[in-house]
């Protein structure tokens, strides 16, 4: 085999590499696409002294129109209100946040006073809870997972 050939045979062999290289590239960032996450914090907040539902066979009005904050490290990073039933869901970027600090690190506060739903209720602080794991579940090629509080409980101040 003559040197030109052997260097013909080279430059083949080093595109046929780099041709291989971007393709499996493009092929990591189609499937990265195609598969997303998404982190959401849910709940149903209860017009109660510590936002749960009442005893069983009572009916146990819901806290509408109140807000409900995610707080990490005691800061603010996320808020939303509660729905006419009660409902709250907040979503978090993964890539901002992951799913061990939020779990460590991250608490959902209720900063509205409980008065404002039923004038018994305490006039100042609010209801903070821990977050706990619910669930992970695929929605067309969406990884969602789902955190919700651990349990309410009621913070004269913060």
């Amino acid at each position: 085999m003559t040197l030109t050939r052997v260097k013909s045979l080279v430059v083949i062999l080093i595109m046929s590499l780099l041709l291989s290289w971007v393709s499996l590239g493009e092929a990591k960032a189609e499937h990265e696409k195609a598969f997303t996450n998404v982190i959401k914090i849910q709940g149903i907040l209860y017009c109660t002294f510590n936002g749960t539902k009442g005893p069983k066979g009572k009916a146990t009005r819901v806290f509408s129109g109140a807000d409900v904050q995610l707080r990490c490290d005691g800061k603010l990073v996320l808020s939303t209100k509660t729905n006419g039933r009660g409902k709250f869901v907040i979503v978090v970027d993964p890539l901002e946040i992951l799913v061990s600090s939020l779990l460590s690190r991250c608490d959902l506060f209720v900063p509205t006073p409980l008065s404002t739903c039923d004038a018994t209720l305490p006039t100042v602080g609010g209801l903070l809870s821990t977050l706990i794991f619910l669930v992970n579940s695929i929605l067309r090629h969406l990884l969602v997972t789902i955190l919700g509080p651990s349990g309410f409980h009621y913070a004269p101040s913060i």
